[in-house]
Order: C-alpha cells, then sequence, then structure tokens
C-alpha cells in the first residue's frame, strides 16, 4: 500500500510465476520473474485458447 494517500492505492514491485520444474525434477515448481507485460500477453493467449 501506498501511505500518505488518501485512498488506497497499491505499486506493483515484483510479478512471479510459479512454472513446473524441468525434467528430471518434474514433482518440484520454479518462481521465476516475469514482466508485468508478458503476463498479460500469457493471460490474453490462454483467453483466446480456451475458446477454441
Amino acid at each position: 500500500m501506498i501511505e500518505g494517500l488518501s485512498f488506497r492505492s497499491f505499486r506493483r514491485v515484483a510479478t512471479m510465476i510459479m512454472v513446473p520444474g524441468a525434467a528430471p525434477h518434474q514433482t518440484s515448481t520454479e518462481m521465476i520473474s516475469i514482466s508485468s507485460v508478458d503476463l498479460s500477453d500469457a493471460q490474453r493467449d490462454d483467453a483466446i485458447a480456451s475458446r477454441e
């Protein structure tokens, strides 16, 4: 939350995504940093794919 404002506001400090581990560690997950634009693009692509 951003202090000093008269309304609630938040600042993005990081965008992270959890991905499955690569072979031979398929039972693990990895958290990687991505840009907010990459996240938006991926969400848009997923929405399009789910309609097809």
